[in-house]
């Protein structure tokens, strides 16, 4: 549980190449390189990356891209062996959902499709890889194609191709606005969307015997509130899982002070959601269950938005 995304099942995990798409030489991704068509483009803005994006590549890689119709034909492999492909984006020019969609193939197999960095990210100026499990071509290469989709043109920040596997890592469990908590990670894999920040309390948590298998009292201590998204990722594209979500009012103390809306992967779940009147009272822990789908990018986006009173919050996440 933690920040590692994927776990890479190889004898040195060590990259054969990393690649600055539209940049120069930084940290141990070469300058751009093996690539036809397409242009570049660079910004200066400071990139944030998620805590859940696992080995993050330099912020300068995030800072450019190739953009365009292009290829990346990365060489010198041994024809027939496995090879892991991550993809790093963020999106540096556009800045809302729906502006850039594109597809991206590995060897002829089509990986991505309408590929929406900021929907998978959360955010502009933000990070987020794309892992895939690919085997050289008998002429030992890799080809990556980068090809029109619902909108706009494709681009990419950065390419890694590793030798061996990529195999989800066990989905976490969050301690939302808090530190480790027995299985439950420190806060991590969240965007804040319009300010969003962490509270605390010391007060005594009911934990109701009709709620099951509960966090550790110390979960509903703490919480996220405001506006803001949960990207988990490294999970398996197209698989089903099961969110549940953690919650207990430590602030407010009566029904109707705090009502907001929780949607997964798009889908809204709850809508003004008032955790007192779901627990029974303040300073007691509610568990809400819904199952979700992993979407192609092998996500599960949760969003928490204003409903009818005050602001959203969460106490913990879990997929399972």
């Amino acid at each position: 549980v933690g920040t590692a995304a994927y776990i890479i099942n190889t004898t040195t995990g060590a990259d054969v190449a990393a690649i600055n798409a539209g940049g120069a030489a930084t940290g141990s991704f070469a300058a751009d390189e093996d690539f036809s068509g397409g242009g570049t483009y660079s910004t200066t803005n400071t990139i944030t990356i998620p805590a859940g994006v696992a080995n993050p590549a330099p912020e300068a890689v995030y800072q450019t891209e190739r953009y365009g119709i292009f290829n990346y034909t990365i060489p010198g492999l041994t024809a027939g062996s496995t090879y892991t492909v991550r993809l790093h984006f963020a999106e540096i020019y556009w800045g809302a959902v729906g502006q850039r969609e594109f597809n991206v193939s590995i060897n002829g197999t089509q990986v991505l499709t309408n590929f929406d960095i900021i929907a998978a990210a959360g955010g502009r100026d933000t990070a987020v890889t794309e892992l895939f499990t690919t085997t050289a071509n008998a002429s030992g290469q890799i080809v990556i194609s980068f090809t029109k989709g619902a909108a706009d043109q494709p681009k990419v920040s950065g390419i890694e191709v590793i030798a061996g596997t990529a195999t989800p890592a066990t989905p976490p469990s969050i301690n939302a606005g808090g530190p480790v908590a027995g299985s439950f990670a420190a806060d991590e894999d969240f965007i804040c969307i319009g300010g969003c920040g962490a509270y605390a309390t010391t007060n005594a948590i009911t934990i109701p015997s009709g709620v099951a298998n509960p966090a550790p009292t110390a979960v509903y201590q703490s919480e996220r509130y405001g506006f803001f998204t949960y990207l988990i990722p490294g999970l398996t594209p197209g698989a089903s899982y099961t969110v549940r979500l953690h919650f207990a009012e430590i602030y407010w103390t009566q029904v109707g002070q705090r009502e907001f809306n929780v949607s997964i992967n798009g889908t809204q779940v709850l809508t003004n959601f008032d955790i007192i009147a779901t627990a029974g009272a303040p300073n007691t822990a509610v568990v809400e269950s819904f199952t979700a789908t992993a979407n192609s990018s092998g996500g599960i986006v949760i969003n928490f938005t204003k409903g009818a009173a005050d602001q959203p919050k969460v106490s913990g996440i879990e997929v399972q």
